[in-house]
């Protein structure tokens, strides 16, 4: 089954206050900070969670576990092989026998498993946006500073359980593009819009129908 390209994102909507032009769903201006019509008040939860990466945790446990039993199993028959020769032999002395083959001990499985788990522990990190750097990204939802940080963190870890990659807060007072006063929790990093809109289908797929593309431009120093 194709999955359908995001649609693509218009800019003929304008701030009734200023005249900005602003993206579809968007909460406030991002220039006069005037609340905008049909505008997106609170994020959505999150719907679903994935569970993917507890459940390869387990298997590689399990896995651990059986090729342990193996070994220990091998080790115990060799042990027992080499008694009952030493007791058959004149003078007790262990008499030569063929010994049993070890079973061979997949060494690099567990290894591929934790580097597979740390890998995907890294991109469920909260990211922060790259100094300096002018982008795009995919806007989640905003929160006025003035209600404080805390809702903004919250939406961050709910995004990264719902799968979002490269997930993050920004304060929009560090950027040109953007007006001050808002908490920005946004998913990416991407040098053009068409990147940017791509992933817009994962985050509206994800519980956030809403989200929009917006460009990110720092405040120079």
């Amino acid at each position: 089954m194709t999955a359908e390209s995001p649609p693509e994102v218009s800019l003929d909507d304008q701030c009734p206050r200023c005249g900005e032009r602003f993206q579809p769903f968007q909460e406030y201006c991002l220039e006069c900070g005037a609340r905008l019509p049909g505008s997106y008040t609170h994020g959505r939860p999150v719907s679903g969670s994935s569970s993917r990466w507890l459940w390869a945790t387990v298997l590689a446990l399990l896995l651990v576990a059986l090729v342990a039993g193996a070994i220990v199993a091998v080790a115990a028959t060799d042990n027992g092989s080499d008694q009952a020769a030493r007791s058959k032999a004149p003078g007790g002395r262990k008499a030569t026998a063929p010994r049993a083959k070890a079973v061979p001990v997949p060494a690099t499985t567990g290894l591929r498993v934790t580097k597979a788990a740390r890998a995907k522990a890294a991109r469920a990190a909260p990211v922060t946006w790259p100094a300096g750097k002018a982008a795009y990204t995919v806007v989640l939802l905003s929160i006025e500073t003035s209600a404080g940080r805390t809702g903004a963190d919250t939406a961050v870890r709910n995004a990264i359980k719902a799968g979002l990659r490269d997930v993050g807060v920004l304060d929009s007072s560090g950027f040109s593009s953007i007006r001050s006063g808002f908490y920005v929790v946004f998913s990416g990093v991407y040098d053009t819009i068409q990147e940017a809109n791509s992933a817009l289908a994962a985050a509206r797929s994800s519980g956030y129908e809403l989200a929009y593309p917006r460009e990110i431009t720092p405040k120079s120093s």
